[in-house]
């Protein structure tokens, strides 16, 4: 397909065809960006603003990886009473992943409805084993350790965030509402859709550097820390979509990275496309060339597949004059939907 209007139709066509299916209802184009929209983030509309809330929405945003572990609803009071402990007025200071495990361990038989094998894994003796064969739980322990200590980092701005004389290191004092206003004035400071997709490409690298958070991880939490922005319900909402960080957020996962590949042209829809690893289908994303009228790439050009796939979104959506975040909700409801089976 051609990186133009006519495809996203194509994809709005499809998406209402699966929502009315879904839903049991039937809409209409002008409510089907409302409805997709209205899936994400309902559930953690404090997360900006209060540290603790933030802290349980990070643990859950974890457990959307593949990593099998403690369901969410195990969890959720367990982290609850932990975070208790360890947030005072709104803050959290650094904690190492050891001491947190202990809390977590301390805790255990009081909250939650984990069962003994899984609480003898919250074991710091276990973080001397291979990180390949550390039980999922202390991952997503050490996981939330790192996160502690990034909302205590210096976190440097933008060229354009520069020029309107804001210092170049914003240090957090370890609440979220610091490190979300910090987004929020750098975000406000792009001048162009460009300064926008850089910057969000910038800000997913950064959470890259905390342990367990993959590009898919670290754009979907972005995403969903704003999505209240989306809340077309609060009068401050009803600013243009695309002056929204939450609208600029992509999430590279295997539905939105599959859809791509074949809406792009890099190969065609198959059986065996869909059973491919998501490793594997980034593999053939940098591999294979698209079509002339997308992004192209050198041969030797060091540029992830996953923020090929973000520019090539972004790319779609200025074609066809709407928000990134609109196509990324597209392509994971068609392609979560078996769009490519009926020919489409």
């Amino acid at each position: 397909m051609k990186c133009e209007k006519e495809t996203v139709d194509h994809l709005r066509e499809r998406a209402i065809e699966i929502y009315s299916d879904i839903s049991g209802k039937e809409i209409k184009e002008d409510e089907l960006t409302e409805a997709i929209l209205g899936i994400v983030g309902e559930d953690h509309k404090d997360a900006m603003t209060d540290t603790k809330n933030c802290l349980e929405f990070y643990v859950a945003n974890l457990t959307n990886s593949s990593a099998r572990g403690p369901s969410l609803a195990s969890l959720k009071e367990l982290n609850s009473s932990v975070f208790d402990e360890i947030v005072t007025n709104d803050v959290v200071n650094n904690i190492t992943k050891e001491k947190l495990a202990r809390k977590y361990r301390s805790n255990a038989k009081n909250y939650g409805d984990l069962n003994e094998k899984q609480i003898e894994k919250i074991d710091t003796h276990n973080y001397k084993i291979e990180k390949n064969k550390l039980p999922t739980i202390l991952k997503w322990i050490q996981s939330t350790a790192e996160f502690t200590k990034f909302l205590n980092n210096k976190h440097e701005a933008s060229k354009k965030f520069l020029e309107k004389g804001t210092n170049k290191q914003n240090v957090l004092n370890g609440t979220i509402s610091a490190y979300t206003d910090f987004m929020k004035r750098a975000f406000n400071a792009c001048e162009s859709n460009q300064d926008r997709a850089d910057f969000f490409v910038k800000h997913v690298d950064n959470l890259q550097k905390i342990y367990g958070l993959g590009p898919a991880l670290a754009a979907n939490f972005i995403k969903d820390l704003f999505a209240i922005e989306l809340d077309k319900t609060d009068p401050l909402n009803n600013e243009n979509p695309k002056d929204k960080l939450a609208e600029w957020c992509i999430k590279p996962d295997m539905h939105v990275a599959r859809m791509m590949y074949v809406i792009t042209g890099r190969g065609e829809y198959s059986d065996d496309l869909v059973k491919e690893k998501q490793s594997e289908v980034n593999k053939l994303y940098k591999e294979e060339n698209p079509y002339i009228s997308w992004p192209r790439y050198g041969k030797n050009d060091k540029t992830s597949a996953e923020v090929r796939i973000i520019c090539d979104v972004y790319a779609l959506a200025k074609a066809a004059e709407c928000t990134p975040l609109e196509i990324d909700r597209l392509l994971y409801l068609c392609g979560s939907g078996n769009f490519g089976k009926k020919g489409d």
